[in-house]
């Protein structure tokens, strides 16, 4: 999972009330904002005379003021211009009802909280422990506790893995007790009280002794960020015609990285490569391909993340190796996945799944295993000759680095099996280059196929808009740049350059670290590869 969206945080609201209205507002609120399949955030507003706070336990903020707020008889709206952020809704039978928007637009429901459930926010907040995974290794674990009407919401935060808001479904927690159960992770921890907190034992495949303690107001877990280059790494820039390429620890032009998600912009580009040869249309329907998957589903909406598909397919985890938890996923379960979906959104949610399932549909048009057709279609053309899909797990090319996750722990490879287009291409940073070099040569040259891959398909944000695979984001200066990024369980990638051709960064690591910010400060020349040491 990638990282939770940074959706609520500091805001300072003052009130600006028109009338006092007839419907008993004074009071808590509080609603589940889902963010993500599966990944929810607790938001709630605290209203008091002529005074609103916001508060989002998950993430550890409370009170925190608003700055624009217009209050009617029977409709709230509040915004807040330098996040983005709005939220405008209307009393009905009791509630809160409205839309969240921040980019895109979420439905949010707030319920006032009853004398019960503000007897239960004695247990509200952060809990926080150590558990050792080893004699070397501490890994610090936050259960984050939220009330919410009639019963507490929970969520699992990793901090040094930098992984938020795992659910913890049923949660239960009182002056005795802490338990939960977190099924992403196939982990559960049961607690007795303890001087403030708990001590019990979670239980992930091995049984671990667990003390979480409630931290204070504001406290933050202390975590040591992995260092990049210290187990490896291999990072090139580019402004005009001035070019740096920087190899890190015991990586060399030859070694080998896995580019995870970058794989979806190859896929994009198969899709825009069809359609301008007009074997497709962006309109042609999944169902063409697989029989029996929702009809509503079109191509050009799976290469957007808009096709209302989930981040994965339910039936991928149950029979998922941990290690390895793509491998086994094969066309056949793909199949039936797909024939259960019902589909009742089209709103903008990264999928793991739809990018897989185009690029099976993108495979079974041309006749071909997708392994083959990124071979014929993109890896001989940008001669890229050291680049593969992983696919077979027995292929372990000496040139592959190992990998190494947040901790310094290593990790086993990935590979794929029906959803390879979400991340299983394996490459090295001369040929990362060679492909980015293509694509811009290509863009100049005014290709179809990959104008049409970089041009916008909708809007994200004020600064960002969804091309086919690609984002798109706007500088400080309103200069536009395409770019991409990933992860697996040991590397890390982020490939991006602006479309005029002016600039262009990749960075490879062997170790899954976040990347994103030294990449764009040294694609906008806010950093330099000199002070990478």
């Amino acid at each position: 999972m990638k990282k939770l969206i940074s959706l609520i945080l500091v805001l300072v609201f003052a009130w600006q009330a028109h009338a006092q209205s007839g419907n008993d507002l004074n009071g808590k609120w509080r609603g589940l904002l889902a963010v993500q399949d599966q990944i929810k955030i607790v938001i709630g507003l605290t209203i008091s005379g002529d005074q609103v706070t916001l508060d989002s336990p998950n993430q550890g903020a409370w009170g925190q003021a608003l700055e624009v707020v217009q209050l009617t008889d029977s409709q709230l709206h509040i915004r807040a211009r330098n996040l983005n952020i709005s939220y405008q809704a209307e009393f009905v039978d009791g509630q809160l009802r409205g839309t969240f928007t921040q980019g895109r637009e979420l439905p949010l429901v707030l319920n006032k909280l009853s004398a019960r459930d503000l007897e239960r926010l004695e247990f509200e907040g952060r809990y926080a422990g150590e558990l050792s995974v080893d004699a070397n290794t501490q890994l610090p674990l936050v259960a984050n506790v939220a009330v919410i009407k009639d019963y507490f919401y929970g969520t699992l935060d990793s901090p040094a893995q930098q992984t938020f808001g795992i659910p913890l479904p049923g949660l239960k927690i009182d002056a005795k007790q802490l338990k939960f159960t977190a099924p992403m992770l196939g982990a559960s921890y049961t607690g007795d009280a303890n001087d403030g907190g708990y001590s019990g034992f979670f239980t992930q495949g091995r049984v671990f002794q667990l003390e979480l303690r409630k931290l204070a107001s504001g406290e933050q877990v202390q975590v040591a960020e992995p260092v990049f280059g210290e187990v490896g790494g291999a990072v090139y820039v580019r402004h005009g015609d001035q070019v740096e390429t920087k190899y890190f620890a015991d990586s060399n032009p030859a070694t080998q990285f896995e580019i995870g998600s970058v794989t979806k912009t190859f896929v994009g580009y198969l899709l825009a490569q069809q359609v301008a040869a007009n074997q497709l249309s962006l309109d042609t329907r999944l169902n063409q391909y697989f029989k029996d998957a929702p009809e509503s589903i079109t191509l050009g909406q799976l290469a957007t993340h808009t096709s209302g598909l989930p981040r994965l397919p339910d039936n991928l985890l149950a029979q998922a190796d941990p290690e390895d938890p793509y491998r086994d996923y094969t066309r056949a379960l793909l199949t039936t996945a797909l024939a259960q979906e019902q589909i009742d959104t089209t709103e903008h949610s990264y999928s793991n799944y739809g990018m897989g399932a185009l690029a099976e549909a993108l495979a079974i048009q041309q006749q071909t295993s997708l392994a083959d057709l990124l071979q014929r279609e993109v890896f001989e053309p940008a001669q890229m000759r050291a680049s593969y899909l992983a696919t077979d797990a027995e292929y372990q090319p000496d040139t592959l680095a190992k990998g190494y996750d947040t901790l310094g722990r290593e990790v086993p490879h990935w590979h794929f099996a029906s959803l390879a287009g979400a991340g299983a291409i394996v490459s090295n940073l001369p040929d990362v280059v060679a492909y980015i070099d293509y694509l811009q040569t290509q863009f100049a040259q005014q290709d179809g196929a990959v104008e049409l891959l970089l041009s916008p398909q909708l809007t994200l944000a004020e600064c960002c808009q969804q091309a086919l695979g690609w984002m798109l984001k706007k500088d400080a200066s309103g200069k536009l740049f395409a770019w991409h990024n990933g992860r697996t369980a040991g590397f890390s990638s982020y490939v991006g350059f602006y479309l005029d051709g002016s600039a262009a960064v990749v960075i490879l690591a062997n170790q899954a670290i976040d990347v994103n910010a030294m990449a764009e400060q040294l694609l906008q020349q806010k950093l330099h590869l000199d002070q990478l040491d």
